[in-house]
């Protein structure tokens, strides 16, 4: 009976550590993870820079950068060591012992809202900022001199970005467009700005990489003369962009500058420009008719890609010219599309040397003679001085060197010039020659051009 009570003593014993310890022990268990998840919930913290550190409460998803020096540079393809939490930042604060902001760093932000960059901050790293796409408004500082590429690229709600009026390198204006600080160089407009239409100033002389990427409410742009240079994916996806006046001046549009505007109509490619890059225009599906200029020699391959409504294309020179362009593959719409000449340009025909300057003998007698257009219109000029208005001129018996200049007026009002420097020898021994061979071979001093 003892040995009975002592196995039913035992047995009971263990049933109460199994029923009454296992769950104190599972309770200490859940309150430990409980309070680990809230740890974890409130901040990650760790290094971005040799001396510079980093945490985040993912609470108030506040993210902030201290300590001395540069942040590290990552890559596209990094993994930033927020990463896994990006979604949860909507606040960065810059320290004021940062001095730089590393490329990529912040990329895809997506719920960023608001960043204040530390006033010791002197570099922005290529594509910093890209795809922060809640991102409103950013102040840049003073110190801060060099802003590279991509810094602001597809935050498609960034409606200004503000320059502190002591920075010595950048500015920008009343609509929060970015501008280095001569105005020479657009270098952002802000893609969630509101505004319908903008005309760049006449101060400008480039416009950046990127520069109006993304800007939908944009349905026209004017671009004056004093630009000569468009960068690449300028105005990449203005997809409400319907109308683009570029000023004569331009010499280079870039690569994929105008890829998916699929709301342009039409376009002028000025005279000044040599290339249309690789997929220019690529994907402007409502683009129907073209005007290409004079200048352009080479078509890249894609320029005019799946440019699905193009009919028209108004060429300004000959037909023998457009067969000295060389046009790259993918740019089926352009063999398609009617191609009509307006070629406006003035040229004497002449002979050797190719340079315009010619050397006759004694009053020689030379006619020259204008190409012009159809419906053009012609005005000659010796030294300066008016000298007819038909197709052909001829001057007779000069005795001194002159100069020949033509103007030619197309029908739309396109004036273009040509000019040629005459020489007349003068000298004694030229003037015996004439004497004699006048005599016996008159018709020698007519020179036709």
């Amino acid at each position: 009976m003892k040995k009975i009570w002592k196995q039913t003593a035992a047995i009971l014993l263990a049933v109460v550590l199994v029923v009454g310890v296992a769950p104190i022990g599972a309770r200490s268990e859940k309150a430990a993870s409980a309070l680990s998840l809230r740890a974890s919930a409130a901040a990650f913290a760790g290094k971005c820079g040799a001396n510079v550190s980093w945490t985040l409460d993912t609470i108030t998803g506040v993210l902030s950068v201290t300590g001395a020096g540069e942040m590290t540079d990552y890559s596209y393809i990094d993994k930033k060591p927020w990463g896994t939490q990006s979604l949860a930042v909507k606040t960065i604060t810059i320290g004021n012992g940062v001095t730089s902001i590393g490329t990529h760093a912040f990329q895809d932000c997506a719920n960023l809202a608001s960043v204040t960059i530390g006033s010791n901050v002197t570099r922005i790293g290529e594509f910093a900022f890209s795809g922060c796409t809640s991102l409103a408004a950013v102040t840049i500082p003073a110190g801060v001199t060099s802003i590279e590429n991509g810094v602001f690229y597809d935050c498609t709600s960034l409606n200004a970005v503000n320059v502190d009026g002591n920075n010595p390198a950048y500015c920008s204006d009343e609509s929060g467009v970015l501008y280095n600080k001569e105005k020479t160089a657009l270098l952002q407009y802000p893609a969630g700005n509101a505004h319908t239409s903008f005309t760049v100033p006449d101060s400008v002389t480039s416009i950046g990489d990127m520069a109006f990427y993304g800007c939908k409410s944009l349905t026209a742009v004017t671009i004056p003369d004093s630009v000569t240079s468009i960068g690449e994916h300028a105005f990449h996806e203005c997809t409400n962009l319907a109308a683009v006046m570029i000023g004569n001046g331009v010499t280079r549009i870039g690569a994929m500058a105008f890829y998916d505007c699929a709301s342009l109509a039409a376009v002028t490619i000025p005279d000044a420009v040599t290339q249309i890059d690789l997929f220019s225009f690529c994907g402007c599906t409502s683009l129907a008719a073209v005007t290409i200029g004079s200048g352009v020699t080479s078509i890249e391959s894609g320029a005019f890609f799946d440019c699905t409504s193009l009919t028209n294309v108004q060429y300004r020179g000959s037909e023998q010219d457009r067969q000295k362009i060389t046009i790259g593959g993918r740019n089926d719409s352009l063999s398609k599309a009617a191609w009509e000449y307006t070629d406006p340009h003035a040229r004497i025909i002449r002979g050797n040397p190719a340079d315009g300057r010619m050397e006759y003998a004694y009053r020689t007698t030379v006619t020259f003679t204008a190409e012009v257009p159809e419906g053009g219109k012609v005005q000659w000029y010796v030294d300066g001085q008016p000298a007819g208005s038909d197709v052909t001129l001829t001057v007779r018996n000069a005795k001194k060197s002159y100069t020949v200049t033509v103007v030619v007026t197309s029908s739309n009002g396109t004036p273009t010039t040509d000019e040629e420097q005459v020489s007349i020898k003068t000298d004694f021994w030229s003037k015996i020659v004439w004497f004699f061979t006048h005599l016996l071979f008159p018709a020698r001093f007519r020179i036709e051009q």
